[in-house]
């Protein structure tokens, strides 16, 4: 079980795949939360997000939203010290902030590679270089198969989900905590819908449910 005197972030806190995240830590025993997004607050959540948040709250698990980029190696950094400083410390770290984009590969513009790169690559990397001198009890990062297979006109995604993998085999290699979950689609959650969705169930990719991912997790 996790540690109920300390807090966990989880970056892309308030995505679809975040707000499960949350849960999943509230259920191994978390009561200190914080959840990064660059624009997101708790007060303009609706639907399910809210409803989530709202169940989370009546288990007396407290959850901060902090609108920070993880791409800003700083800003980052900054947040980072202050809740390892903080009464509940800093003690997890889920790093499921990411976008998709679809673009052939000679047809990609550097910023079609800048916008996929920058939360997942160069957020995984802040994050690491902010939290390794921490004892931390685990640092997990949300890959995708994309890494292992590749994905039709997402080479920029795939490679920076690969990455992340590479990251996880450094940190062990150095006696850190890292685990990397290479994620097919989730259903009701995620990147994997409308058109991509369909694309994946062609290839054989049929979105699991939620709570198969929790109980992973």
């Amino acid at each position: 079980n996790l540690d109920p005197e300390a807090s966990y972030l989880v970056t892309g806190g308030l995505g679809g795949l975040g707000l499960y995240v949350a849960d999943a830590l509230a259920q191994s025993g978390a009561k200190h939360l914080t959840l990064v997004s660059r624009r997101g607050s708790l007060e303009n959540l609706e639907g399910d997000s809210a409803d989530q948040v709202a169940a989370l709250q009546a288990k007396d698990v407290s959850i901060s939203v902090a609108n920070v980029d993880v791409g800003d190696a700083q800003s980052l950094a900054g947040l980072i010290e202050a809740m390892s400083n903080a009464e509940q410390p800093l003690k997890g770290v889920v790093h499921a902030a990411g976008i998709s984009d679809i673009a052939l590969t000679h047809e990609m513009t550097m910023e079609q590679w800048q916008k996929v790169a920058h939360s997942k690559l160069e957020g995984s990397l802040n994050l690491h270089l902010a939290t390794r001198e921490l004892a931390l009890d685990f640092f997990v990062v949300f890959s995708s198969i994309a890494s292992v297979w590749g994905s039709g006109g997402m080479a920029h995604y795939s490679a920076a989900n690969h990455f992340l993998d590479g990251l996880v085999d450094y940190r062990r290699a150095q006696g850190l905590p890292a685990t990397a979950f290479n994620w097919g689609p989730w259903g009701g959650a995620g990147m994997a819908t409308g058109d991509a969705a369909e694309e994946a169930e062609r290839r054989g990719l049929k979105p699991f449910e939620p709570k198969s991912a929790i109980e992973l997790m």
